[in-house]
């Protein structure tokens, strides 16, 4: 199996050239597949507005991207440093079993799933939206059906996008974001006109977590994998996973759980109000997605290998440059959304079934999304340190109480304050994540970054 070289870390020209590059070619693209989810946004507000058969997609959808999320945020970062070690520690025929195994794995978890999902679509669409009306609840639970397949797949893209970010060959995950978009437009395009669009939304996602996963697969072999359908994971495969994904995987259930109480209390505050608080929270983690997320992951090889080797200086470094970056970036976009929030959402969703109305809704909840920005993009940059030394029960800790404090605040103040409510609660609860995260690492003993300077 071929290998991607090392790049000597302790050579910061090169390797500061390196990284810029990739992450430069890593955010164009997820750029480009952050425009593709906000045209499909678009189209869906235009086709459907904001009115209980889109309440009842978004919930629908969120069910499986609800373990897609789980799956990629927790393995992806804790995950990295396992298979680095496995491909330096093991021959080439054991970490082609190690990851054929994981593989298989990840597509039968997959399958059972789906079935399940298949089998309680009614009960799973009465939690998520008690406030849906009975005919939107008849739809949600057919879109829930349509989109579960998106289940067998989600786990298997997580493991080979690990496979290929372990390599440093990041161009194929970050289409991540660009290819079931694509599809659901081409999709929702050839619909339009039919009374049942939403439906088709829903199956046009399913195709593309399909086609996303064959193209991984292609990356995959790319690599120098070749798959055995047959390997099956070994006991300390296992158990060397679970050590690494157990607690983040915990954090993440937790943290993506507030998400459905979001929703659930935005269903019962008024009709479409799923549709607006989804719309409005698409445009304030895309910085995330964007940003955040790209940072953190072209970073987390480099800091791994810089905590193995003890090199805590260049590690500090190297946060605190990629702190630098996404401060630069996050900082504007935090100012331009709380100037401009109200024509920003205009210009991309006012027109066919998305009113004035809807325009003003969801515009004020965007200006309140807009104060946590620069926060959520931090904290994942941040808590990529952590995952760099496998302090995977820090992040879980930080996690979990940031999750609490948000469904806590979010019901507290959607009881006075309505959808504005829910709002607030998530951008408090970003910064109080990224400050949390700050304290997590110098706990880590790690350098923080400027404050272990002056020291």
């Amino acid at each position: 199996m071929s290998a991607t070289p090392e790049r000597s870390p302790t050579r910061p020209d090169l390797a500061g050239r390196l990284w810029r590059s990739a992450t430069r070619r890593v955010m164009s693209l997820k750029g480009a597949g952050m425009v593709l989810g906000i045209l499909v946004d678009i189209l869906v507000a235009a086709r459907l507005g904001t009115t209980g058969t889109t309440d009842a997609l978004v919930i629908a959808l969120s069910v499986p991207l609800f373990v897609d999320t789980v799956t990629r945020e927790s393995s992806n970062f804790s995950l990295v440093p396992i298979f680095i070690r496995h491909r330096s520690s093991e021959g080439p025929d054991g970490y082609q079993r190690f990851v054929s195994g994981l593989l298989n794995l990840g597509l039968l978890a997959g399958l059972v799933l789906m079935v399940g999902v298949e089998l309680l679509a009614p009960l799973v669409i009465r939690l998520l939206g008690p406030g849906l009306p009975a005919a939107a609840h008849r739809e949600g639970v057919d879109m829930l059906r349509i989109a579960a397949p998106m289940l067998v797949f989600a786990p298997a893209i997580t493991l080979q996008g690990v496979l290929l970010d372990s390599r440093r060959s990041f161009t194929y995950t970050a289409l991540r974001n660009a290819v079931a978009p694509g599809v659901v437009i081409v999709v929702l395009g050839l619909a339009w006109s039919s009374a049942r669009a939403a439906l088709w939304v829903a199956g046009g996602y399913s195709l593309g977590f399909l086609l996303y996963f064959l193209i991984m697969f292609a990356g995959a072999r790319a690599a120098g994998h070749r798959h055995g359908w047959t390997v099956r994971p070994t006991l300390r495969d296992l158990a060397d996973v679970r050590g690494a994904i157990g607690w983040p995987t915990l954090g993440f259930v937790v943290r993506q759980g507030s998400r459905f109480v979001e929703r659930m209390l935005a269903s019962l505050v008024a009709p479409g109000g799923v549709a607006a608080f989804y719309f409005a929270f698409r445009l304030f983690s895309a910085s995330q997605t964007l940003v955040g997320s790209t940072v953190a992951t072209t970073g987390l090889p480099t800091l791994s290998t810089l905590y193995a080797r003890g090199e805590s200086r260049l590690l500090g470094r190297s946060l605190e440059s990629r702190i630098l970056i996404t401060l630069a970036i996050t900082v504007p976009a935090a100012a331009l959304v709380l100037v401009f929030h109200d024509p920003i959402v205009g210009l991309l969703y006012h027109r066919g079934a998305f009113g004035a109305r809807s325009v003003q809704r969801t515009g004020r909840l965007l200006y309140w999304f807009g104060w946590g920005i620069v926060f959520l993009s931090l904290a994942t940059v941040l808590q990529s340190a952590l995952y760099a030394c496998g302090s995977y029960r820090l992040v879980f800790r930080n996690m979990l109480v940031t999750s609490v404090l948000n469904a806590g605040l979010a019901w507290w103040l959607s009881r006075g304050l309505g959808l504005s409510g829910i709002a607030i609660a998530e951008t408090v609860t970003a910064a109080v994540t990224t400050l949390n995260a700050v304290l997590l690492v110098r706990l880590a003993g790690l350098p923080v970054p400027w404050v272990s300077r002056r020291r």
